[in-house]
C-alpha cells in the first residue's frame, strides 16, 4: 500500500490520502478481473492462483479502507 494505516503518524491520515489508496486499490482489483472467468454454471474460474488470493486480499483492504475513512469521516 501506499501508506500503513496502522502507522504511528505525526499527523492522522486524511480522507483524501486515503481515498488515492482506495483509487489504486480498485485499479489492481480491476486489473486481478481480467483473470477470471465465469462458468456456465455461475461459477468463477481463475486462470492463476497467483491473483486469485491478491485478488481477495486487495478486496479485504478495500473493505479495511472504506471502513477507515467512514470512522474518520464521522468523528
Amino acid at each position: 500500500m501506499l501508506f500503513d494505516i496502522n502507522r504511528p503518524a505525526r499527523k492522522p491520515v486524511s480522507i483524501w490520502e486515503m481515498q488515492r489508496v482506495l483509487e489504486a486499490v480498485e485499479v489492481k482489483i480491476a486489473k486481478c478481473l481480467q483473470h477470471r472467468g465465469e462458468c456456465a454454471g455461475g461459477d468463477y474460474h481463475w486462470d492463476d492462483d497467483d491473483v486469485k488470493k491478491e485478488y481477495f486480499a486487495l478486496r479485504k483492504k478495500r473493505t479495511m479502507l472504506i471502513d477507515k475513512m467512514a470512522s474518520v469521516s464521522l468523528e
